[in-house]
């Protein structure tokens, strides 16, 4: 809001019957601060300019603003959730399992040090394990977040039996899982169905 620009400030009003800033069906973002409170009221869009008419509080101009823009102010209950999937304490994990592609890998804690506990591929013989690695994917898991919340049981979205998953041992002998399961798509691009152990959720995720 606070950073909001208009495109245009139009000349002339084309009437509320284009704009459709004097009815039903607009959106009003309120924004309230020390000094007062500031609205913003956002109208019908332009499909062939891409633009969508606004007024805003204090000023009798109609102003267009770009679509793109306005997306990112008209957001349901929705869109505004935390889309976090695991609760996941990284210092406290002992061991962490990978499972993709067919294979499977297995790294584990040893005081301080990483290594390799187990891989269904070979391991050179001259291989030095990477600690930032491990961090880094641990990081990984604990920050993922999906693009949308599905109403989908765990089973139809194929996480009964994952495609693939990501298994972190902790301290106490508990495990936090992220798993994926079938593809489907999300905004026409490739994506996958995930759950994590924040709630009972199935989430979408980008590929």
């Amino acid at each position: 809001v606070v950073n909001l620009r208009a495109k245009d400030i139009l000349e002339e009003d084309p009437g509320a019957d284009k704009t459709g800033l004097g009815g039903e069906g607009v959106d009003v973002i309120t924004f309230t601060h020390p000094k007062g409170v500031a609205k913003v009221t956002l109208g019908a869009t332009n499909e062939e300019d891409k633009v969508v008419y606004a007024k805003a509080d204090g000023r009798q101009d109609v102003m267009t603003v770009y679509e793109s823009t306005v997306r990112g102010l008209r957001k349901t209950p929705q869109e505004l959730r935390d889309y976090k999937m695991v609760n996941l304490d990284q210092a406290k994990a002992t061991a962490l399992e990978v499972v993709a592609d067919g294979g499977r890998l297995v790294l584990e804690k040893k005081g301080a040090d990483w290594q390799i506990a187990s891989s269904s591929e070979k391991v050179p013989a001259d291989f030095t394990l990477d600690p930032g690695g491990v961090s880094r994917r641990l990081s990984a898991m604990a920050n993922a977040r999906g693009v949308a919340v599905v109403d989908q049981t765990p089973a139809a979205a194929g996480l009964s039996r994952p495609t693939a998953k990501v298994v972190a041992t902790l301290e106490d002998g508990s495990k936090v899982t992220l798993a994926f399961g079938g593809a489907t798509k999300h905004d026409d691009r490739d994506a996958h169905y995930a759950q994590g152990n924040a709630d009972a959720a199935v989430y979408v995720v980008n590929d």
